[in-house]
């Protein structure tokens, strides 16, 4: 009742604040709510540090008509700090590329002193920037180190009788997404496993609670637990698990209002994949195509060339291929270079497998800059000093070549580029 407010009650302002502030309310009004907290903040300063930092994360909000971040730092002047939660804001902002004064350096400085403060996200967020951060602060173990003390911290009682449900799942799914990944010196499939298992018992036991609903997050991280699960199942090599899990991941994607994401694309992928190694090719083709997707990346495109590749369907092979390019999948060209530079496939021409190998490498696909060079040194295509041009230009300049994949470019590789967090997914396989 708004009116409760009127004898200044400070814990009636700052509830009021926190329902205004509420994006997934119906009374969201971030207006009423600054308003509110401002009150509140004025009404009892010295109680005020938690209402600072919810004022703060209103301004941060980039999509918020409120937003301005050095308002966002401004209101968390003279905030205690005991428990890491101001530097972590702080470290939020100056870590959030919209703001004129983003400094990671900073950020990392602020998670660190957050973490050092016991702050469990402030571990997290410290963690994140060990691991993704590849020019600066890249370590990986101890990165993992920082994400299993996040994990820790977050499951011990805040005081005695606390029966809160820790729920890291973020935490959980980057840890199981390092694990499962074999680049890293971390791969270990149990240890992907465990921490996915209970990423989802988190998940389960908070929607179970009476009036908690399902959002759009649960439903993503939950399409990334199911999706993760099915491979550490392949790589368990038990396809009958790997297929039930795809499956969920692509069903839990229609319960929620986005649709078409990288999850479920990739779960899709997966499942086809299975399918395939199996000999289904009706089934592998149906996952890719009922529902109808957007394949807005070209990469359903792609397998489903391979499946008529399997099918022994060399034009209809090449037509799924052609359409991958057409989305801008230039991997498309690589797979076709390939094809054409096989006699196998009965429709050897290196003249079109020099041409399209040469399309896909100025696209930035590593393995086409290796197979320039490659094609130039065969027979009926033989040119030495071609070949040297291709080593010497497009293939030095990779420094690391931990995570290639044979779609990775190369800017990933040679340090230009911060790895994704996500997994790495279904061997792609060149025909």
């Amino acid at each position: 009742n708004e009116s409760v407010a009127i004898s200044k009650n400070f814990d009636a302002y700052t509830m009021l604040g926190g329902i205004y502030s509420d994006k997934n309310d119906k009374f969201y009004d971030p207006e009423k709510a600054e308003l509110y907290y401002k009150w509140a903040i004025n009404q009892n300063p010295n109680r005020s540090n938690y209402v600072k930092l919810r004022l703060s994360r209103l301004y941060a909000d980039n999509e918020s008509v409120l937003c301005d971040y050095e308002e966002a730092l401004g209101v968390l002047n003279g905030a205690s700090d005991t428990k890491g939660s101001v530097s972590l804001q702080q470290g939020n902002i100056y870590n959030n590329s919209n703001y004129a004064g983003y400094d990671k350096k900073t950020a990392y400085e602020c998670y660190e002193k957050a973490a050092h403060n016991g702050n469990a996200y402030g571990m997290f967020q410290k963690g994140s920037m060990l691991i993704d951060d590849r020019n600066t602060f890249y370590n990986l173990r101890e990165g993992v180190k920082e994400l299993e003390k996040s994990i820790q911290l977050g499951k011990e009682p805040r005081y005695p009788g606390d029966t809160k449900q820790p729920e890291f799942v973020a935490a959980h799914i980057k840890l199981a997404g390092l694990y499962l990944n074999k680049n890293y010196e971390v791969y270990n499939v149990e240890l992907a496993e465990q921490h996915l298992k209970e990423a989802l018992g988190d998940i389960q036991h908070r929607l179970q609670k009476k009036y908690t609903r399902k959002t759009e997050r649960d439903i993503s991280s939950l399409e990334s637990i199911y999706l993760n699960l099915g491979k550490c199942a392949l790589e368990k090599d038990d396809p009958q698990t790997a297929k039930e899990f795809f499956t969920k991941c692509i069903q839990e994607s229609q319960s929620g209002e986005i649709r078409d994401n990288w999850y479920t694309e990739e779960a899709r992928i997966a499942l086809s994949e299975v399918y395939l190694e199996e000999q289904d090719y009706d089934a592998a083709l149906k996952v890719l195509t009922e529902p109808e997707q957007k394949d807005e990346k070209g990469r359903i495109a792609i397998q489903e060339a391979k499946i008529h590749l399997s099918l022994g369907d060399i034009p209809e092979a090449m037509r799924y291929y052609d359409k991958a390019v057409e989305k801008g999948n230039l991997t498309g060209r690589y797979y076709q270079a390939k094809i054409y530079s096989t006699a196998e496939y009965g429709v050897y021409d290196i003249t079109k497998a020099l041409l399209y190998m040469r399309e896909a490498a100025e696209a930035d696909i590593f393995v086409a800059k290796a197979g320039v060079a490659k094609l130039y040194l065969r027979e009926d295509a033989y040119n030495p000093k071609l070949a040297a041009y291709a080593i010497n230009t497009r293939i030095q300049p990779v420094k690391n070549l931990e995570y290639i994949t044979e779609s990775t470019p190369t800017s990933m590789v040679s340090g230009s580029a911060s790895a994704s967090p996500r997994p790495t997914g279904i061997k792609s396989h060149a025909p």
